[in-house]
């Protein structure tokens, strides 16, 4: 990789909630509060 390696690492946030918005539109994550929150899906 040399020059081309990343110069900085970007860590991810904690979702706030269930929604997030992309490019104006709101997206509902589903199954958050489910028996099995590691199977959500948008």
């Amino acid at each position: 990789m040399k020059e081309h390696a990343p110069t900085k690492i970007i860590v991810p946030e904690v979702l706030q909630g269930n929604t997030l918005v992309v490019d104006s539109e709101k997206i509902k994550i589903q199954g958050l509060k489910s028996a099995a929150p590691d199977r959500t899906f948008v």
